[in-house]
């Protein structure tokens, strides 16, 4: 699928700028996954939300009238203006009909047909992920890492009955692969361009009882609580336009204007009804001064279950340390299960990676709350006061170096032998001595 897409990018290269190629190549995927799903249409085994949306889908049609406003016409349903508003260049015909041409090679169908809408998703999502990391105006919407997305499902295990809630939901992949078995996706989004996308993911991935909004969620969240809330929200975010207005959700007190992670933080406790989770910055577990104080007061209400720890390189986009702090409003312990999964990833090049065992073996660390040496440990909640309710994972579990076993014996053998070596030696040297 990669070289269908480096093809039509090439075509696209001194027609379109590089951001509107990219956006080009999205906008084409989605279209050809609805041509297939129409041809598909009366075959198929489960139903699929996508059908609301296909009735002006005619890739013939598009063929006698290669212009983009006809894309734009049969794409319409989806309302994703921003997406297609800028597609209008000169000499259509020919660009369009190479790449209808193209597009035949871009299949679906197979997947469509045998009812496995997963592997179109998963599909789908591969092709978003090489045009996200392509370009440099697609940074801001580079997903969260697969590793911290199975993390999360598993330790969270969002229920049927749960409704999950993504207050920076991006475009969407953390929330759709984390609230999977969830009975709503509620989310929102501030970037015009995520959030019509995030309406195409939701829409591909098969997920109708969707509520996406568009909008700042410091500043005028839109939603209401949720069961279970996630967020990767943006790191050090600092703006000055949250400053002298009062947000009822600092109830935890107001942090200081370093950056908005603990607003972050604070919103997500507000919001959420049993439990949650947010990937943030290191600073916020040790900051002093208002930062501190919000931090002591979170941490005094019992509302931290666990720390895990993760290693810089985890994210394509930034080198910054970064951890997870396990939400839960319902905790049975007054203590804090603090994970340090640095050791249990391997650098390779571009970042780091982690085997599925270990990552299990990190789930059943958390859902068991067991002590393991070197990698987590169970911190009393009066322990942490002691520590300034400093929450930074190294501060705890400092990695013991094993003792080398010595085997007396062993060693005593070779002493032995090299005092043998060492007396031949001097013989040696005697011998050419004489000789001199």
């Amino acid at each position: 699928m990669e070289r269908v897409l480096l093809r039509i990018e090439d075509m696209a290269k001194g027609i379109l700028s590089p951001n509107k190629i990219l956006e080009l190549l999205y906008i084409l995927t989605t279209y050809k996954i609805m041509v297939d799903f129409k041809k598909e249409e009366e075959y198929l085994r489960e139903p699929h939300i996508i059908t609301n949306y296909i009735q002006n889908i005619d890739i013939k049609k598009l063929e006698k009238n290669p212009y983009f406003s006809e894309l734009i016409y049969q794409l319409e349903p989806l309302e994703i203006y921003n997406l297609v508003s800028k597609l209008d260049i000169d000499n259509q015909e020919d660009f369009i009909k190479e790449i209808i041409y193209y597009l035949d090679d871009l299949d679906f169908s197979k997947d469509i047909a045998r009812g496995n809408y997963k592997a179109v998703t998963e599909k789908f999502y591969a092709i978003q992920n090489w045009i996200f990391n392509k370009y440099s105006r697609f940074n801001e919407m580079a997903s969260t890492p697969d590793i911290i997305n199975a993390l999360l499902k598993n330790i969270l295990n969002v229920k049927e009955t749960e409704t999950l809630l993504d207050p920076c939901i991006g475009t969407g992949k953390l929330a759709l692969e984390v609230g999977e078995n969830a009975k709503q996706i509620i989310g929102q989004e501030i970037n015009s361009l995520s959030y019509e996308i995030i309406k195409i993911n939701m829409l591909i991935a098969n997920k109708d009882n969707t509520k996406i909004f568009m909008g700042d969620s410091l500043l005028e969240n839109k939603f209401k609580e949720a069961d279970v809330i996630i967020s990767n929200n943006p790191f050090g975010l600092r703006l000055n336009r949250y400053d002298n207005i009062p947000l009822e959700y600092l109830k935890w007190g107001e942090p200081s204007k370093s950056g908005m992670d603990l607003h972050f933080l604070s919103l997500i406790l507000y919001y959420m009804k049993d439990r949650g989770a947010i990937i943030s910055p290191e600073g916020i577990l040790f900051k002093s001064g208002k930062d501190g104080e919000v931090r002591k007061n979170i941490i005094e209400e019992n509302l931290i279950e666990a720390v895990i720890s993760l290693p810089t390189g985890i994210f394509d986009y930034t080198g910054i340390a970064t951890s997870i702090l396990i939400l839960n409003k319902n905790k049975k312990d007054n203590k804090i299960l603090m994970i340090d999964t640095k050791e249990m990833f391997e650098k390779i090049r571009g970042g780091v990676t982690i085997s599925d065992e270990k990552i299990k073996e990190i789930i059943d660390i958390f859902h068991s709350k067991k002590e393991v040496k070197n990698i987590s440990k169970l911190m009393p909640l009066e322990v942490l006061s002691e520590n300034e309710y400093i929450l930074t994972v190294s501060r705890y579990i400092i990695p013991e170096m094993e003792e080398e076993k010595i085997d007396l014996k062993e060693l005593s053998k070779e002493v032995n032998v090299i005092d043998y070596e060492i007396e031949n030696l001097k013989k040696e040297i005697n011998k050419l001595i004489e000789k001199i």
